[in-house]
């Protein structure tokens, strides 16, 4: 099943890591470098790589494990045979 795409305005109800799209024109998505992680706790995306807050008013965010989901491990275990 291809992963889903969530909007911004579309809030984890627990801590997630995620990567993060914002839009490059009216019709394109551009992936930010890195993985965001969200905290209900601290409830704002921050970027797992440097702590910075996102700074995107509008984004899509796609948890993490599902891109793992999708792919599945069986390409990286190959590679390490």
């Amino acid at each position: 099943m291809k992963p889903k795409w969530k909007p911004h305005t579309e809030a984890p109800t627990e801590p997630i890591s995620a990567l993060i799209a914002v839009p490059a024109d009216t019709r394109e998505w551009v992936l930010l470098n890195g993985i965001y992680i969200w905290s209900p706790s601290r409830p704002h995306w921050v970027s797992e790589r440097n702590g910075e807050s996102l700074q995107a008013g509008v984004f899509l965010w796609l948890p993490d494990d599902a891109v793992i989901d999708e792919i599945g491990m069986a390409p990286a275990e190959a590679a390490l045979a």
